[in-house]
């Protein structure tokens, strides 16, 4: 009965959740847990965010930003360089058609 109301996406995750990082058999008390940590919008397919973090959403940096990232990195430990992340990412924000995302900009 405890299981019933909570959606099959929901459930997968909690058990998927605890398979992977549980070290014993789950008590109801663990899966109810993950499941509040869960919760998945109208469809069932994912996180629900609240309207902060939509405010947010497509104004960061996106894959292919993090795709450059990771391979200027590459270069620098390749040539024996400290990697210096900040001026990384301040190149990165140089390169971007937008500029740095508004959250950094100012940082």
């Amino acid at each position: 009965m405890f299981l019933d109301p909570i959606p099959v996406a929901t459930l997968r995750y909690a058990f998927d959740n605890w398979n992977r990082n549980g070290e014993f058999f789950p008590k109801p008390k663990n899966i109810g847990d993950l499941v509040q940590a869960y919760s998945v919008d109208s469809k069932g397919t994912g996180w629900k965010c609240d309207a902060e973090c939509q405010a947010r959403h497509g104004k960061g940096y996106h894959s292919n930003d993090m795709l450059w990232l990771f391979k200027r990195m590459e270069k620098e430990i390749a040539a024996g360089r400290k990697v210096d992340s900040a001026a990384l990412m301040d190149e990165l924000d140089r390169k971007r058609a937008g500029g740095a995302p508004e959250w950094r900009v100012g940082a």
